[in-house]
């Protein structure tokens, strides 16, 4: 399990969002040994993870990656943009219905014309949405949405 330190100059709060990250971090470090790698993002020594990267092992299954910082919380798949949440509980368990979808296999994706692009459905109802181009989806650009075959991804186990 790879650790990585925080960038330098962010402090965060010694709060219960702070140690619910961290709880999270270090659950998921147990409950996916064997079937994905877990780096896990330290401050210091004796202050919990403050966020982590999975990729799992499984093919066709997707990796994922969230991080805490100062005034929000960030996850997303590999590769696309993260999506933003508040520093809140209710944020913690929507990083975490992000993550558990991951690992699952419940993220839908849609592929086509040089694009991969990723649904997750949170238990609340909403969808968060990301999008990612190779070259070849550069290469092809053109006017109008592509069409896209959708699927689920593979879960980690």
């Amino acid at each position: 399990m790879p650790l990585f330190g925080r960038r330098p100059g962010i402090e965060l709060p010694d709060d219960q969002v702070t140690a619910q990250v961290g709880a999270l971090c270090t659950d998921q470090a147990s409950r996916l040994s064997g079937v994905a790698t877990v780096e896990l993002i330290l401050d210091e020594a004796p202050k919990p993870p403050t966020g982590a990267w999975i990729t799992p092992r499984a093919v066709g299954a997707v990796a994922v990656s969230w991080e805490q910082f100062d005034d929000c919380l960030v996850a997303g798949v590999y590769g696309c943009e993260q999506w933003e949440f508040p520093r809140t509980t209710a944020g913690v368990a929507t990083v975490r219905a992000v993550v558990d979808a991951a690992v699952t296999g419940a993220i839908e994706v849609g592929t086509g014309r040089g694009q991969t692009h990723y649904r997750v459905r949170l238990p609340d109802g909403s969808v968060r949405e990301a999008a990612r181009s190779s070259f070849k989806g550069w290469l092809l650009t053109m006017p109008g949405k592509p069409r896209l075959a959708w699927s689920t991804t593979a879960p980690y186990s």
